[in-house]
């Protein structure tokens, strides 16, 4: 019942003795994973193959695996014998099966994971990048804020004054004449009451 249920696992399963660590068991996932024959995998090591890690990677998990009993969550690119490359999320364990110490591999195909991820980061990338440009866009389309009427008069009244040879404060607002309001700027300045002497100078 075990075997059958390892056999139809969607993850490769391979169980290899220490410390030679080659095949003694692969399942048909770990084959398909690989593009070789179970029959070919069975007493060889990984290394052999050329499919994965490089021998001294190798070197270095199984370093890990004999120094703590066990690896996890490790990525590793394969390329399989028929040229497809997958990425692969590889764990094993070390477990005593029929009298000698034995290190289970088990690997995950995570290659559409990791598309999915690069995706959805491509496209919370590109809609910051869209909200950023929206925000600037909103920002100069703003109307600029409206000065208060009364201070908008009284500051053209004293430039008018000046314009036309007074001292700032001499005239009230509205006090300028129609003609030199005129002359002046037209509509820009405060509206006018009865002349006032000729401009100065």
């Amino acid at each position: 019942m075990c075997r059958m249920i390892v056999d139809t696992r969607l993850d490769g399963i391979g169980i290899c003795p220490l410390p030679d660590l080659r095949f003694v068991y692969v399942n048909e996932a770990y084959a398909k994973m690989t593009g070789i024959p179970r029959a070919e995998l069975i007493g060889h090591a990984i290394p052999e193959f050329k499919f994965g890690p490089d021998e001294a990677e190798y070197e270095e998990l199984r370093a890990s695996l004999e120094h703590a009993g066990f690896i996890r969550d490790v990525v590793v690119p394969l390329e399989s014998r028929t040229g497809t490359r997958v990425t692969l999320l590889v764990s094993a364990v070390i477990a005593e099966q029929e009298g000698e110490r034995r290190a289970i591999w088990m690997l995950r195909d995570i290659t559409e994971l990791k598309r999915t991820v690069a995706s959805l980061r491509a496209e919370v990338a590109e809609r910051t990048v869209t909200e950023q440009r929206l925000r600037e866009s909103e920002a100069m389309d703003a109307p600029l804020p409206v000065r208060n009427p009364e201070v908008v008069t009284q500051h053209n009244h004293r430039v008018a004054e000046v314009l036309a040879g007074h001292r700032p404060g001499d005239l009230a607002v509205g006090e300028l004449p129609a003609r030199r309001r005129a002359e002046l700027g037209g509509d820009l300045l405060p509206a006018a009451v009865p002349d006032l002497p000729p401009l100065r100078g």
